[in-house]
């Protein structure tokens, strides 16, 4: 068996060329989604159950070992399974503990230090798209007061943030994103564009090129 096995290993050996200059997507590791209700159900077990459930998520080389973690942003709507609180229910008003996703990955990065973090939005309050002309510039200063949140009140650092899950997205929104995020220190911070489908205006092959050029 062991003979075999090796003989076929062998006769599937490949040279795998990786070209560190082009432009593409990354594989930071293996990771999972804290969305919906889920991270609030978790909150209520009773321990020891809910340590040994985050252990065998985060723990490194023990149980799922997950090296990245999505954290929806909350927006008080109804996104998927169930609302999560906003930080932001009201332009300038900040409520620093709201929701629960905060929570999570402050438990995930108690385990695992070195696990990435990612913000993604699943739709936004009310005052960010009232305005229909000037959702991006209100979209951008949304997402940013969630990073600074993050940050200065639960000591988390976002490695990625992205815009706007399964929906269509245009340069615009991610110009206003990133200006806004290196106007208050965040130029490290990577976006995530696309976080979609492929088809017209959501995700396509060419992504990175449309970035950088402002296609």
């Amino acid at each position: 068996m062991a003979a075999a096995l090796l003989l076929v290993g062998a006769a599937c050996a490949a040279d795998v060329h990786l070209d560190t200059t082009a432009l593409g997507f990354e594989f930071d590791g293996l990771g999972g989604v804290s969305a919906g209700t889920g991270p609030r159900l978790l909150i209520d077990y009773e321990e020891p159950a809910r340590s040994e459930l985050l252990d065998f998520l985060f723990l490194p080389q023990f149980g799922a070992s997950l090296q990245v973690l999505k954290l929806e942003i909350g927006c008080d709507a109804s996104s998927s399974l169930g609302a999560e609180q906003s930080i932001e229910p009201e332009r300038g008003h900040i409520i620093n503990n709201a929701g629960y996703e905060f929570w999570m990955a402050e438990e995930a990065k108690k385990r695992n230090p070195d696990i990435k973090l990612i913000g993604l939005a699943w739709g936004f309050p009310a005052w960010v798209t009232a305005d229909a002309g000037n959702v991006s510039a209100a979209a951008a200063q949304f997402l940013a007061d969630w990073v600074v949140v993050a940050e200065q009140n639960h000591s988390l650092t976002l490695d990625y943030l992205g815009y706007h899950n399964e929906s269509p997205w245009t340069i615009a929104d991610l110009l206003a994103l990133r200006a806004e995020l290196d106007r208050r220190g965040y130029g490290a911070l990577k976006l995530l564009a696309g976080d979609a489908p492929p088809g017209p205006g959501w995700q396509s092959p060419d992504i990175a090129q449309r970035i950088q050029t402002n296609a």
